[in-house]
């Protein structure tokens, strides 16, 4: 028996709503990620992205119980602890936002949205010293752009690693 997420029809959900998300039409996305949640109440990038949504229209509330949803049903999702970290940092819950986020990294070594997210956390939770404070901002100096321009990890010995940089 096929589960509901493995159907071509949500995938097709799925797919429209990201389409009106790059159109720019919110009432649309919102909308078509609750279609997809009434088919399958737990599917993760749904949860996560609409998630996203209401916290880009300040609606922290709902916006922590999809974020916690998608980090409940995809445990395994780097990207919703991630997201969720993020929230946690809004919040000022740092050291909430702190396990989210090296979940995440655990999860995908990789992903850039935790490696920022967490190298911005560390020094507001006081594990930073001064020179890697010193080594983002030669970095923000050199290449001319905010922290949300430059995706960089942290060593485990303090050393900032650039890994890419996107100007606008």
């Amino acid at each position: 028996q096929r589960l509901a997420r493995e159907s071509p029809a949500l995938d097709l959900r799925i797919d429209r709503a990201v389409f009106l998300e790059m159109l720019g039409r919110q009432d649309g996305v919102v909308q078509a990620y609750i279609d997809v949640l009434r088919v399958e109440p737990t599917h993760v990038d749904a949860l996560g992205a609409l998630g996203l949504l209401f916290l880009a229209a300040g609606n922290r509330g709902a916006a922590r119980t999809l974020l916690g949803g998608a980090v409940l049903h995809g445990p395994a999702h780097a990207a919703a602890h991630a997201n969720l970290a993020a929230l946690c940092v809004l919040d000022d819950r740092l050291p909430g936002a702190r396990t989210l986020y090296e979940e995440a990294l655990r999860l995908d070594p990789q992903l850039a949205a935790a490696h920022r997210g967490l190298a911005e956390l560390l020094p507001r939770h006081g594990v930073l010293g001064p020179q890697v404070i010193a080594a983002l901002e030669r970095i923000r100096g050199t290449l001319a752009l905010g922290y949300d321009g430059i995706d960089f990890a942290i060593a485990a010995n303090g050393d900032t690693i650039v890994f890419e940089a996107n100007a606008s």
